[in-house]
């Protein structure tokens, strides 16, 4: 039996023998047992009772219907950041005369996409919002949370990557108005991608039921 299996049998048993969760906690952490330990064993169960059985809670799965509809969500993102950054970029070097198009033909080929890629990504959010709100349960589903991370993972690389490219260049004294507009707009579209999930996924934290959903604005 792996630890994992023991803590949670032990939790199941303490909650049967009428153990509150602050008790549990306390002689877990005593134990040794870390925070996040102990929260993701005790989040397994409601705290109440059956004829002395514990009650779990469901636990985080994941079926087709889910890996198809976060797979185009999260991908449409992606998209629809990179071109809104794209038609940003090309408003920046038409305006500093860095590009010898016109406007219309440097922002024309973002433009087509994101006029696309974002009804997408906003229909798909708002569906998955109105499935959550029937079905809180849905929050717990693995790869929406795999997802998740992995655009808390690239969006906080991207905005390292732009800070360390402003200290390069300020460094340097290769910072111009250009660079930095750009950099700007990159690290506005990433930080606000990070900020939104992160909250998302703090929100994931509590047990479903408690309320604390509706505190998430997105998926």
């Amino acid at each position: 039996m792996s630890s994992e299996s023991e803590l949670q049998g032990f939790v199941r048993a303490a909650i049967a023998a009428g153990a509150t969760r602050d008790d549990i906690a306390q002689s877990l952490g005593e134990a040794g047992w870390s925070d996040a330990q102990v929260r993701d064993a005790l989040d397994r169960f409601t705290g109440g009772t059956v004829e002395g059985v514990a009650v779990p809670r469901p636990k985080p799965s994941s079926t087709a219907r889910d890996v198809f509809v976060y797979g185009a969500l999260f991908t449409s993102l992606f998209v629809a950041a990179f071109n809104v950054g794209g038609i940003l970029f090309g408003v920046i070097e038409v305006v500093f005369g860095e590009a010898e198009a016109t406007m219309a033909q440097a922002i024309r080929s973002p433009l087509s996409v994101a006029i696309v890629a974002v009804p997408v990504f906003l229909f798909l959010n708002r569906l998955v919002q109105r499935d959550m709100r029937d079905d809180p349960n849905r929050r717990m589903s693995d790869i929406r949370r795999a997802l998740t991370y992995l655009t808390l993972f690239v969006s906080g690389l991207v905005r390292l990557g732009v800070v360390s490219s402003l200290i390069y260049n300020a460094l340097g004294g290769e910072l111009d108005a250009n660079f930095a507009l750009k950099s700007l707009v990159v690290g506005a579209i990433a930080g606000t991608g990070f900020a939104h999930y992160l909250r998302d996924m703090r929100v994931d934290r509590q047990p479903p039921g408690s309320g604390a959903e509706s505190a998430a604005g997105g998926s």
